[in-house]
């Protein structure tokens, strides 16, 4: 969060709400950073789930698709 600039790339986050882990609350901090920022940012927020839960796999379409938008036409740095 420290060390966030407007270079970072598109930043996409999938986050349990039930993650003992990592703290929801960090990756809130990181995206608003990130916006702040002006990178293209998002939280997906996952209700109940813990850090890693079965199935977490089902969220490859919408990771590959914030790829697709985000990261295929980016120029090279």
């Amino acid at each position: 969060v420290t060390h966030v600039t407007a270079d970072e790339p598109p930043t996409i986050l999938i986050h349990g709400d039930a993650d003992k882990a990592v703290p929801l609350q960090q990756s809130r901090r990181l995206i608003d950073r990130l916006n702040e920022a002006s990178v293209a940012a998002r939280l997906v927020v996952r209700e109940g789930m813990a850090h890693a839960w079965a199935g977490w796999e089902a969220d490859s379409a919408l990771i590959a698709e914030w790829f697709d938008v985000h990261l295929r036409t980016r120029p090279p740095r």
